[in-house]
């Protein structure tokens, strides 16, 4: 069974729970543009009987491939050029298919109100006690603008004066809405790596360029190589403090 966009339905969690308990054996999807809102309602009130899988946009690869583009990897010196050039398109799409239609003046108005305004203005107020969706809103631009800043929550909270709890949450409901990842210092120790200074990150660097024209070339292909790191291993890298 399909119920797609489930999370519009008033008490949905709890309408699937007695759907998946009478009939055991069917197997229930619940995909929809609003995932915060099915993810928590999942975890909620259908622990145990849900997985959750996350689709990742295009990698690069694929991305080449979705649009035709063959390249001899044992000669890649050749079609450095192109490779290049469909980087830096790849970087500013970020692997949303739908989003390889659209001009650049659309890609921009995509991003920022089609996605990122939208989470932050709706999903995340509706599921988390957002006091202030506007200092969200600056924390994303802060996040764009300075890709790999330290997560000093100390220190951003008495730049934008907020309380540095409110920092702290505010980060936690980016990442939950999978909006932003963290890197954190490698150490053999968990509870040591949790400690130190960790840095942050737009989890595609589609949303950075959409807020940020100006982020340097550098720091895009850093996050460009961190976000390509936490699709294919654990959150961890080697940086010094």
């Amino acid at each position: 069974l399909f119920f797609d966009e489930i999370q519009k339905l008033e008490g949905w969690p709890e309408k699937i729970k007695v759907v998946y308990d009478l009939y055991p054996n069917v197997k229930i999807f619940l995909p929809g543009s609003a995932a915060i809102d099915i993810k928590k309602g999942t975890r909620e009130s259908l622990a145990g009987r849900f997985f959750e899988f996350h689709i990742e946009p295009l990698d690069l690869d694929e991305y080449l491939d979705f649009k035709g583009v063959k390249i001899d990897k044992e000669r890649e010196d050749i079609f450095e050029v192109e490779i290049k050039r469909y980087l830096e398109e790849f970087l500013r799409i970020g692997g949303f298919i739908e989003a390889m239609k659209f001009e650049e003046v659309q890609l921009d108005k995509y991003f920022k109100e089609g996605l990122l305004e939208r989470v932050i203005y709706r999903d995340l107020p509706d599921v988390f006690p957002v006091g202030s969706p506007d200092l969200l809103y600056r924390l994303i631009r802060l996040c764009a603008e300075r890709p790999g800043m330290y997560l000093d929550y100390k220190n951003i909270a008495n730049d934008l004066g907020y309380d540095q709890r409110t920092i702290a949450s505010y980060f936690s409901y980016l990442e939950y809405a999978l909006l932003i990842k963290k890197l954190y210092n490698y150490s053999s120790n968990l509870l040591t790596s949790e400690k130190k200074m960790k840095r942050v990150y737009f989890s595609n660097t589609a949303f950075t360029l959409a807020l940020s024209r100006e982020t340097e070339q550098s720091l895009l292909m850093e996050q460009f190589f961190v976000n390509l790191s936490h699709r294919n291993m654990d959150n961890y890298a080697i940086f010094p403090l």
